[in-house]
């Protein structure tokens, strides 16, 4: 099957990544796996942090292809990212999963489905408040009820009707769902974008550990 790599990003027949996402995961493990060797000569809190941000600049990388991604592929993600909170806590391989012993709740990591929705809104918000980038400003139409309802207060966008997978992994389409399903304080309180991320993340971390 032919590919296209374009704009950093390995493009199929189908779309659907796996040739990237491939790519991505041998790149994130090998730099887990050359992180893991610099980890047994961190000793001081100082270093563990400094290791901890390393860690965040691999796991960034890949965070931007989550929302094209369909539920077999973030499996791939989800085990990348309990291999890096193994190796941020100092936890052995054989021991029990990083699930079970709660290293993502103890390190504040969102799991990988909730950094999709964190980076949604993210982007949702900053379209909506600042109306760029124009391409994805264009792509958030605001909800307008026929009838004045309770719906009219809500802050809420039109989601498109999609039928096809990989029409709802669109921005147009995955995007509003996100935003319409977060509380109104947490968009409509939020004066700033540091406000909302800080709140953003908070409210989603509740939602998966608690």
């Amino acid at each position: 099957m032919g590919s296209l790599h374009i704009l950093g990003v390995t493009l199929d027949s189908t779309l659907s990544l796996d040739k990237h996402v491939n790519n991505m995961m041998k790149t994130c493990n090998f730099h887990l796996q050359a992180l893991r060797h610099v980890q047994q000569s961190i000793t001081t809190r100082l270093q563990m942090s400094w290791l901890a941000l390393s860690l965040a600049l691999v796991w960034t990388n890949v965070t931007l292809c989550f929302t094209a991604c369909h539920e077999k592929t973030l499996i791939s993600f989800i085990r990348v990212q309990n291999r890096a909170a193994r190796i941020v806590c100092g936890v052995g391989r054989r021991q029990q999963s990083a699930r079970q012993l709660g290293l993502r709740q103890s390190l504040h990591w969102l799991p990988v489905p909730a950094r999709t929705d964190f980076k949604l809104a993210t982007l949702s918000y900053k379209s909506r408040m600042t109306g760029q980038p124009d391409y994805l400003a264009a792509e958030l139409r605001s909800y307008q009820p026929q009838l004045c309802l309770c719906s009219s207060s809500q802050e809420l966008l039109t989601v498109p009707h999609c039928n096809t997978m990989l029409g709802r992994r669109r921005f147009s389409v995955a995007a509003p769902r996100v935003w319409n399903s977060l509380p109104l304080c947490l968009k409509t309180n939020c004066d700033s974008l540091r406000g909302f991320k800080t709140g953003l993340k908070t409210y989603l971390f509740r939602q998966d550990y608690n």
